[in-house]
């Protein structure tokens, strides 16, 4: 006797699933938005207590590579004055995915705040946002919520190590993460030459027009990852460059060493150790530009 079929879930289980999961984003929105909002916020608040800082002064925008990157606004600051020129006060503006498009409230501030030096991730201005369309805005919430949930069971359950961690590749980044980095450098979009009506464009003329001087900062990446980025994205990233320079005044900074995979921390952000070095040599090239009328 054939054993009788296994019979679909009623109707009203799928409804409450469906309403479950919907009930799982509108949290997930709600939370993303809530926290947006608070940066936001914190961001106005540092621009604005920034502008009224004596002396010179440099803002930083970028992603989290520029956060890691680069020493501590305070320990910039004491190396800018070391590095001679009239010194420069530092704010480091840093988001994790962050993007030209999120930050050009900011602008606005920024070019209020009058500052002398500009500095900006390039990545951010030769490529268009990853995170862009709505339809992948749900699926960011739950990313970031998820990682959320995974880095506080990591907090409760390892106990805190004051040593400092030896300089090297992270155990967390192996081949996987490499691939997945190398996929991600080959599928940005870049932005090429900016349209005459772009808002980001509009905003950098006007920030040079301040006499605010744009410095594009190409962070580095461990090279065997950074030779995944297309030929042809790099001739697009070069006509934004060229643009940039053309009509924006923008210098370009680009750290003259190649770096060891023992000096990043995965393949796309520096170690503490690294960061110090690499920071010191910022400073000193930006000493250079601050006061330096334009060519």
């Amino acid at each position: 006797m054939p054993s009788p079929s296994p019979q679909a879930p009623p109707l009203r289980v799928w409804a409450a699933a469906v309403l479950g999961f919907l009930g799982f984003l509108l949290v997930l929105l709600h939370r993303e938005a809530g926290m947006r909002a608070s940066r936001i916020q914190a961001r106005v608040a540092r621009i604005e207590a920034f502008a009224a800082v004596p002396g010179a002064r440099v803002i930083a925008i970028g992603s989290s590579p520029l956060g890691s990157d680069l020493l501590d606004e305070a320990r910039m600051g004491d190396l800018s004055r070391r590095a001679g020129g009239p010194g420069l006060a530092w704010l480091s503006l840093s988001v994790p995915n962050g993007t030209m498009e999120g930050f050009l409230p900011d602008l606005d501030r920024i070019i209020a705040a009058r500052p002398e030096l500009l500095l900006v991730d390039a990545d951010m201005l030769y490529y268009r946002p990853t995170w862009s369309s709505p339809s992948s805005f749900p699926a960011r919430a739950a990313e970031d919520f998820l990682m959320g949930l995974k880095a506080n069971r990591r907090r409760a359950a390892i106990p805190h190590d004051p040593a400092p961690k030896a300089p090297g590749p992270d155990p967390d980044h192996g081949p996987e993460q490499f691939r997945a980095y190398g996929t991600y450098l080959e599928q940005r979009e870049p932005r090429g030459v900016l349209p005459l009506g772009d808002p980001i464009l509009a905003r950098l003329r006007q920030a040079r027009s301040r006499g605010i001087q744009l410095v594009l900062l190409e962070l580095p990446r461990f090279g065997p990852a950074e030779a995944r980025i297309p030929a042809r994205h790099r001739a697009q990233a070069g006509l934004t460059k060229a643009q940039l320079a053309r009509e924006c005044g923008a210098r370009i900074l680009v750290y003259p060493d190649r770096l060891p995979l023992t000096c990043f921390s995965d393949y796309s952000h520096l170690t503490a150790s690294s960061a110090a070095g690499y920071s010191a040599w910022l400073a000193a090239e930006l000493a250079g530009f601050a006061g330096r009328p334009w060519s």
